[in-house]
């Protein structure tokens, strides 16, 4: 099997055999941790376990209300974290909660419900509300 992407690069296409040679054979845990605390809960499993998850997934969503200063701070340490996993041979996951753009970094506005034609202005390219998201990402 291959993966999806014609253009996977070495990396991609090892963690992929790797995963497909275990499969049926072994388990690789994990924890996810938060943008504020990259690495807390997988410090305490690792403290209590005695042994290192597999996989470490981060979260790249500002919901706390930060500063622009301070949830760029944070995802420079869930950036250094990342790097330091995947060098140490982790699997490394990246999930964001993204806040509706616009609006203040709360859990409440990751779950705003919108009707239909308020999604599509997110997702249609060259919206006032489209570019505030891709602006968000971007970051």
């Amino acid at each position: 099997m291959q993966p999806v992407n014609e253009d996977a690069s070495t990396q991609v296409r090892e963690l992929y055999s790797y995963l497909l040679n275990i499969s049926g054979e072994k388990i690789i845990t994990g924890q996810h941790d938060y943008l504020e605390s990259p690495d807390e809960l997988s410090n305490k499993v690792q403290k209590i376990s005695q042994a290192y998850v597999g996989v470490h997934g981060y979260e790249m969503g500002a919901i706390s209300g930060q500063s622009a200063a301070t949830e760029a701070a944070q995802r420079k340490n869930v950036v250094d974290s990342a790097i330091r996993w995947s060098r140490a041979g982790g699997i490394v996951t990246m999930t964001i909660h993204e806040a509706l753009p616009g609006r203040p970094l709360t859990w409440d506005n990751v779950q705003t419900k919108l009707s239909q034609t308020e999604f599509d202005k997110y997702v249609t390219p060259d919206t006032t509300q489209n570019n505030l998201l891709i602006a968000d990402l971007d970051k």
